[in-house]
């Protein structure tokens, strides 16, 4: 298997979801009130995009730059791999925003909250990025519109 080539590819997709969070970003910029600058940085709907937009194009950037020979093209070992690899890691990223949203939301326990812990925001996405359809969330009405809005492009 060419792991250079699957490196690079899942290196690829991590830059594009950073690309892709910019928009949900811009509504939860929006959204908050006030727009003065260290107000608007620590709200806590804008600062899980914050955190994954920057975080998931860094380790794009290093994955796409770490294969420093030339690339053979994908065979199908290597298709099944980045869309493994890719699937889980994109996951990953892309919870991010739900699970900060949990963090700085209640006091840890995730009492009254919609997402509990961890797993149900890697859930949420997951669902999302694979079309199931399944959702924990019973009220959808509590979600700031920027994650609502990034749920609904999952």
């Amino acid at each position: 298997m060419n792991r250079r080539f699957v490196t690079y590819a899942v290196g690829k997709l991590l830059q594009v979801l950073a690309a892709v969070l910019l928009v949900p970003a811009c509504i939860a910029i929006v959204e908050s009130r006030p727009l003065v600058w260290p107000d608007s940085v620590m709200d806590v709907r804008l600062l899980g995009f914050l955190i994954a937009i920057p975080l998931s194009f860094f380790i794009g950037t290093i994955l796409v730059f770490l294969p420093r020979q030339e690339l053979e093209g994908p065979g199908v070992r290597e298709g099944f791999a980045i869309v493994t690899f890719g699937w889980i890691i994109l996951t990953l990223m892309g919870c991010v925003p739900l699970f900060v949203y949990l963090l700085f939301t209640t006091d840890g326990s995730g009492t009254g909250h919609v997402f509990r812990c961890f797993t149900d925001a890697f859930f949420e996405i997951m669902s999302g990025f694979t079309t199931t359809g399944a959702t924990i969330i019973t009220d959808v009405e509590v979600l700031p519109r920027g994650i609502l809005f990034w749920r609904s492009m999952t």
